[in-house]
């Protein structure tokens, strides 16, 4: 979806709020940026956006955890709105298992 806002004027709070992202997604890019450039209107680089944020991941409240690089995340994952009143969502992929890993902590 950002890669749409190529060449336009956003600023951090007006593209948190154009994503509608997360109260924590929203808090930890807040938070990563100075006060002072919260409202400061820049133009959006593509190409900059991706090389600094190459991979999405989204978390899901049954501890599902899907990443995918940033430009294919919506060629990979299928996703279908199941409840729009509990913001749920059904996401399915099909692939080959080339990697499994076990984790003390995410």
């Amino acid at each position: 979806m950002a890669p749409g806002l190529g060449g336009r004027n956003v600023s951090i709070r007006s593209f948190s709020e154009q994503f509608h992202l997360s109260n924590p997604a929203r808090d930890a890019l807040i938070g990563a940026s100075r006060a002072n450039l919260i409202d400061e209107r820049f133009r959006f680089d593509v190409q900059e956006y991706e090389a600094q944020l190459p991979y999405r991941s989204v978390e899901l409240d049954n501890g599902a955890v899907l990443s995918a690089q940033l430009t294919g995340f919506d060629d990979v994952f299928e996703h279908e709105l199941v409840d729009e009143a509990r913001k749920e969502y059904r996401y399915s992929t099909t692939g080959r298992i080339v990697d499994e890993k076990l984790k003390r902590t995410q």
